[in-house]
């Protein structure tokens, strides 16, 4: 799935951020959602099945240190 969102243009994908802070750390969140059943059902085993794919990112700076992981 990772492919999908580095390929995409975006406006095939719904995006969000949110933004957190407290106890020392700042988090930055990313929400990508995408509905695109063609490429689901040419690009996955169960892609009839499939209604979208979300791609989370997760941004947290805890004293100044970033780092980022994603889902």
């Amino acid at each position: 799935m990772t492919r999908y969102f580095e390929k995409v243009s975006l406006e095939a994908i719904k995006y969000c951020e949110n933004y957190d802070k407290g106890h020392a750390r700042v988090e930055v969140r990313k929400c990508s959602l995408s509905q695109d059943s063609q490429w689901l059902i040419l690009n996955t085993p169960n892609g009839r099945s499939i209604k979208s794919i979300t791609r989370i990112e997760s941004i947290p700076e805890i004293k100044s240190k970033c780092s980022s992981a994603v889902r």
